[in-house]
């Protein structure tokens, strides 16, 4: 049976959830447009936390561990080569690279920040 979401500090934990899922998706639109094949791995992570805490939300669960599975899916986006590690879009003209990667780099840091990413 599964728990439905009562407490105030479950409302908080799907506030984040909610925020997260802005988040990925945000960043899978990024990829569709500027990646390669390199993300195709990040890019179907991403879907398939979307999906999770669309699962929350649809059904009032409990997010009690869909932040560890959402950490290590996460993680896994972020291997010592390639993935989401050595991602960035590339423009000629240095600040149009900057500008344009502005983004991501929000993005990124943002998540770190509500996953708890330690690199």
């Amino acid at each position: 049976m599964e728990k439905h979401c009562q407490s105030e500090g479950c409302h908080e934990a799907k506030e984040q959830l909610l925020r997260v899922k802005d988040l990925f998706e945000a960043m899978v639109s990024i990829l569709e447009t500027e990646g390669d094949r390199e993300v195709d791995y990040a890019k179907k992570e991403l879907r398939k936390n979307i999906g999770k805490i669309e699962d929350v939300f649809n059904h009032n669960i409990v997010p009690d561990k869909i932040f560890d599975e959402i950490k290590e899916s996460y993680q896994s986006m972020y291997p010592s080569h390639g993935g989401l590690t050595e991602f960035f879009v590339w423009r000629d003209d240095f600040e149009e690279r900057r500008q344009v990667n502005l983004p991501l780099d929000n993005i990124k840091s943002e998540l770190k920040e509500i996953v708890g990413m330690k690199w």
